[in-house]
């Protein structure tokens, strides 16, 4: 009898012990779980906002470079500039640029379609372009259907760039490409 009633107390001191670890241990997994939902979602939005702020950089990066190309084209005489003139020299160095530091493929095709539509990349009449491409960053750029007549495209990265169309374009400015890699051809062949 006095066994029972040496087990009956031990039970019920145990008893409430056990209930009370086993209370503190699920409170103390719930808040873990509320804890990692919580970094997770912070570091979502952290993630976020980096991401919006890359995107405004590149915007602005972008926008700078049409401001700056617009200023040369309008106030500098970029247009009639003599070949090796600083005012060419200053385009060809901020385009290159530009394209090495913008990521997205919008932005590159918005530099391209600039360059393209101010006639600054082809060479007209037999003379050299006024911006040379020569070692430009262009892999996976869209230049379908672009007017690309006497770019000097030597020594460009072509990679997985989308050519198909593009017009005025030989296969010896092509050859002179450092990567065609993935390119679709003006022809609408895929390099491999």
């Amino acid at each position: 009898m006095a066994d029972n009633k040496e087990r009956d107390w031990l039970q019920i001191l145990v008893a409430p012990l056990l209930i009370g670890l086993i209370a503190t241990a699920l409170a103390a997994w719930f808040t873990w779980q509320q804890n990692q939902q919580q970094n997770s979602v912070e570091e979502r939005r952290a993630e976020s906002a980096q991401e919006i702020e890359e995107q405004r950089t590149q915007d602005a990066a972008l926008q700078g470079y049409l401001d700056q190309m617009g200023s040369l084209l309008l106030h500098e005489g970029l247009r009639n500039s003599e070949l090796d003139s600083d005012v060419r020299m200053l385009a060809r160095a901020r385009t290159q640029t530009v394209l090495q530091t913008l990521d997205g493929l919008d932005r590159k095709f918005n530099v391209m379609q600039f360059l393209m539509e101010t006639d600054l990349i082809q060479g007209m009449d037999g003379e050299a372009p006024i911006v040379s491409l020569a070692g430009a960053q262009l892999g996976d750029t869209f230049l379908h259907g672009s007017p690309l007549s006497g770019a000097d495209l030597s020594d460009a990265d072509l990679s997985g760039a989308n050519l198909e169309g593009a017009r005025g374009v030989t296969d010896d400015q092509l050859a002179e490409a450092s990567s065609l890699k993935g390119a679709t051809m003006p022809d609408g062949s895929k390099r491999p």
